[in-house]
């Protein structure tokens, strides 16, 4: 069981105030990415919206990792209306790596006015040649109709120091956070992944669990965590960071021991002042059982 307590107490002592995200302007321009990705979507279909979107080499959870582009490419016409908006976002001090979440909506015309199901989604963006963000990855959980709306997330106007790339400042965050990932696996196969995460959640984390609302903040996290309890050996698929070094995502598959059950992950670490990596989310969403 995970002292709830002591690991608040480190936090608050260890973190001190949150980083800026990178630049305002970078910012700004990603949650202006997402909504006009939502937007297009709405208006000329799920397919060609996403199509539009999604970058070469993109991921999207089915609900394991598989190819994006290759899943939308295969879509047929239908006239399923799916939309959506950024509650939150993040990006990158160097600007070319950012995420969004937020809830969405489909209904299954566009002549429908009672939704057919509700979830959110996480997006991950990359900052593409030409200067615009493309998805790199795409996820979500679904869940029941919530109470209420959540507004739009607007960007801090507020200046906020950009980081240019440093040399080498990927490669050597992604080797850390090996290191991090593997001592999170070791935990969370031994004492189960409530533990596993349990010392690495930041203060803002968010925690997406299948058929649950997000649980924002470690004293709705912890709560959520162990709802879910269980020993989990993980097996990421790919670590990737940005080129400041100070946000990266992992993404993979991991089995419950001893019954075998399978579910897909996605966890989202930024660096905190201290230096420190931090859970800032952690989506977890179960694969059928086969």
């Amino acid at each position: 069981m995970i002292q709830t307590a002591p690991i608040l107490f480190l936090l608050a002592a260890s973190l001190g105030p949150a980083r800026p995200a990178g630049p305002p302007t970078d910012l700004r321009a990603l949650v202006a990415t997402e909504l006009a990705f939502a937007k297009q979507t709405s208006e000329r279909g799920i397919k060609d919206g996403f199509l539009a979107y999604l970058a070469e080499g993109s991921v999207v959870f089915r609900p394991g990792p598989v190819d994006a582009r290759a899943v939308y490419a295969k879509l047929k016409p239908s006239p399923t209306l799916l939309v959506w908006h950024p509650a939150y976002a993040w990006i990158s001090m160097s600007g070319d790596l950012g995420y969004t979440t937020g809830p969405w909506t489909v209904f299954k015309s566009r002549g429908e006015k009672a939704p057919s199901g509700w979830g959110h989604f996480v997006t991950l963006w990359k900052r593409q040649a030409d200067g615009g963000f493309k998805a790199a990855l795409d996820a979500g959980v679904s869940h029941a109709a919530p109470a209420g709306e959540e507004p739009v997330f607007a960007p801090a106007q507020a200046p906020s120091p950009a980081m240019a790339a440093q040399p080498n400042a990927a490669a050597r965050a992604e080797e850390e956070l090996r290191g991090v990932e593997s001592r999170l696996a070791g935990e969370s196969a031994a004492k189960g992944y409530p533990a596993g995460i349990g010392t690495y959640l930041g203060p803002d984390i968010r925690l997406y669990r299948a058929g649950e609302f997000p649980a924002v903040g470690l004293e709705r996290a912890f709560e959520l965590a162990r709802k879910y309890d269980g020993r989990w050996r993980q097996k990421p698929d790919r670590l990737i960071a940005s080129e400041s070094g100070d946000l990266a995502y992992v993404y993979g598959l991991m089995e419950r021991v001893p019954d075998g059950a399978q579910a897909a992950f996605l966890r989202i670490w930024r660096r905190a002042a201290d230096g420190r990596w931090r859970l800032s989310l952690d989506l977890v969403d179960p694969l059928p059982a086969s």
